[in-house]
């Protein structure tokens, strides 16, 4: 039984690696927009603030590995 995509996003149910890949970009590009947003609003020029969102967020390419790996184990 396939459910439906409104359900299966609530229970964090992915399709397959894929989309489980896709959630995880999504979810940290959502984080990184939500802290460049609260820099800008405390004056930071939006420049600088998706510096210093990235920088305290730190490596990405190394995130992203660990939580596809971590995803890779859960969807076994």
């Amino acid at each position: 039984m396939r459910l439906p995509d409104g359900i299966r996003r609530l229970v964090r149910l992915p399709d397959s690696a894929r989309a489980a890949q896709r959630d995880v970009d999504d979810e940290l590009r959502f984080h990184l927009e939500q802290r460049v947003q609260e820099l800008v609003a405390r004056g930071a020029p939006p420049a600088d603030a998706a510096r210093e969102a990235a920088r305290e967020v730190g490596d990405v390419a190394a995130a992203l590995a660990e939580m596809a790996a971590l995803d890779a184990g859960r969807l076994r």
